[in-house]
């Protein structure tokens, strides 16, 4: 379990809280804050992130991500927000570590987030984004389809299929015509579902 601060009241900090979305891999996710004097404030996992709010004094924090794997957060994220209104939001990319900071009370430290898409592409492209999250593309989704597109992840009803005259139920005729000195031979043969009849006359 992390450390947890406890909710108090005091004129000489802000209200801070923190959220932890798991992401695909939860288990190898966690993270420490520390304070501009290198002592460890809060630490947690998506599973033990302190709930609550609860004040912290002006300073600069860093946050120092940790993934056991060594792959990144895979879309694990962590949502810090001040009662001023600012949010922060943290992610790994990639990698079993890396560092970022926040600022309480502290303008030069830190940036506000804002968690979107950030792909123009996208059906949800946010151009105030600057962590790129849950972006969603229309197209067809349907992997049966001429037009399926892998990267789609809202069908948008555009999908199209072959509809060749072997998918049809009326059979397909084929003549052959083998000449031979002694003898002329006609062949038919007629594909139906996927079964071929022959009549040689």
């Amino acid at each position: 379990m992390g450390t947890t601060l406890k909710a108090q009241v005091d004129t000489t900090c802000t209200q801070v809280s923190f959220n932890m979305v798991g992401g695909q891999f939860p288990n190898e996710v966690s993270y420490n804050v520390v304070n501009s004097a290198g002592a460890v404030v809060a630490s947690g996992t998506p599973a033990s992130t302190p709930a609550g709010v609860w004040c912290l004094p002006a300073d600069c924090y860093m946050i120092h991500m940790l993934d056991s794997f060594g792959d990144g957060w895979n879309g694990a994220m962590l949502t810090v927000s001040l009662a001023n209104s600012q949010t922060y939001v943290f992610t790994l990319n990639q990698g079993m570590s890396g560092i970022d900071q926040f600022g309480v009370g502290v303008d030069s430290c830190g940036t506000s987030a804002v968690a979107g898409c950030m792909d123009p592409s996208a059906a949800n492209y946010n151009p105030q984004a600057t962590i790129n999250v849950n972006c969603s593309y229309l197209g067809c989704t349907d992997a049966a389809a001429t037009n399926y597109n892998a990267q789609a992840t809202i069908d948008d009803g555009s999908c199209t299929y072959c509809n060749g005259v072997f998918n049809q139920r009326e059979p397909v005729h084929l003549h052959v015509l083998e000449w031979k000195p002694s003898k002329f031979k006609h062949s038919r043969f007629t594909r139906k579902r996927g079964i071929h009849f022959a009549n040689i006359g």
